[in-house]
């Protein structure tokens, strides 16, 4: 068995990365992650399922813990308006927002290098397996099993994590789950917004399109069922009627996620195991933005571990109280976005519109 450690960390996004920085030199970290962070992404590799858009809430964050943007972590045209189009009524408004366009896998990777450091170990292409009697089993990409023994256990690994799915037994398609699709076309033609669709027989959620460097990105959050992919081609063709033009395939992704519209569909840990990010539920359940909530939970848990004392989740819970009033606040603004016929109404009468 190697060495033990204080803590494990599954999961180096940008809570996990994140929570790594803040714990680093406050003891040993073990850091997995099935991508190899330590490198650029090969040709055919899977990516992360993700548009990439750092909105100010996450700049802030990034300000708090001193840190500015390197210029190559930048993926595209910088974007200063969303395009809101209502599909069913053909109602459509530019609204001024001020989002950074990333690129998100140098993103992760420089996230994952400022974690690199005293007292951390990254074993990437790592896939964790058990945690039982404070020892972690795990598999690198070569096949080979090993054991560690460890203090705490941290679920960073996402909505449909395994830690989150096994020891918080929490389904994968539970009732906050969408499936999002998403696919990356050839430029075909130039693209100035992040455009925000809404189509109220297609999805509860909403769909999205977002220019990057060679690529336009065209996504959608989607009720999960046998019929998504069908759901998914409709909506590209109710956009191709309304005008857009995709080029040349290039990827089709997808992801888990979790829109958290009730306290229960938290699970901040229990025992040994702890979460932080999309891992916890913390996302946006208006805009199902994350890097900000990402931060700040990993934030609010670091804070926790090095306080002294035994960890607990019900000190986390206490610690992310700030975080539990911003989300009852994006759910307040929800019924707004996503109640046809409030929607309809606001963007009838061009209300923070840009005229």
């Amino acid at each position: 068995m190697e060495k033990g450690f204080d803590w494990c960390i599954v999961g180096a996004g940008p809570a996990g990365s994140t929570l790594a920085r803040l714990l680093k030199g406050r003891g040993r970290i073990l850091l997995l992650d099935r991508r190899r962070l330590d490198r650029p992404r090969l040709p055919g590799a899977p990516g992360k399922c993700c548009g990439g858009l750092l909105a100010p809430d996450a700049q802030k964050a990034l300000a708090v813990f001193g840190l500015a943007l390197p210029e190559n972590t930048l993926g595209g045209p910088q974007l200063f308006a969303v395009r809101a189009l209502d599909l069913a009524s053909g109602l459509e408004r530019l609204y001024q927002r001020f989002y950074l366009n990333l690129d998100r896998e140098v993103f992760d990777r420089w996230l994952a290098g400022l974690a690199m450091g005293e007292g951390v170990t990254a074993r990437w292409g790592g896939e964790w397996l058990d945690f039982r009697d404070n020892v972690v089993t795990f598999r690198t990409d070569g096949g080979e099993l090993h054991e560690v023994r460890c203090r705490f256990l941290i679920a960073a690994d996402g909505a449909a994590g395994a830690v989150r799915c096994r020891i918080g037994r929490r389904p994968v398609w539970g009732r906050d789950a969408y499936l999002a699709i998403q696919e990356q076309y050839e430029m075909c033609g130039e693209s100035h917004f992040f455009d925000a669709f809404f189509d109220p027989e297609l999805t509860d959620f909403y769909g999205w399109s977002i220019p990057k460097r060679e690529v336009l990105l065209l996504g959608a959050a989607l009720r999960p069922g046998s019929d998504a992919c069908g759901r998914f081609a409709a909506f590209r063709r109710r956009l191709e009627a309304r005008g857009f033009r995709f080029g040349r395939l290039v990827r089709r992704e997808g992801a888990v996620l979790r829109r958290p519209l009730r306290i229960g569909d938290f699970w901040l840990g229990e025992g040994k195991v702890f979460a932080v990010g999309e891992a916890a539920g913390w996302i946006s359940p208006s805009s199902a933005e994350g890097f900000s909530f990402a931060f700040r939970s990993a934030r609010a848990l670091a804070e926790v571990l090095t306080a002294g004392g035994e960890p607990t989740v019900d000190a986390v819970r206490r610690r992310a109280f700030g975080l539990f009033l911003d989300w009852r606040a994006k759910m307040l603004k929800s019924p707004l976005l996503y109640s046809p016929s409030l929607r309809r109404a606001i963007m009838a009468g061009g209300v923070t519109a840009i005229r």
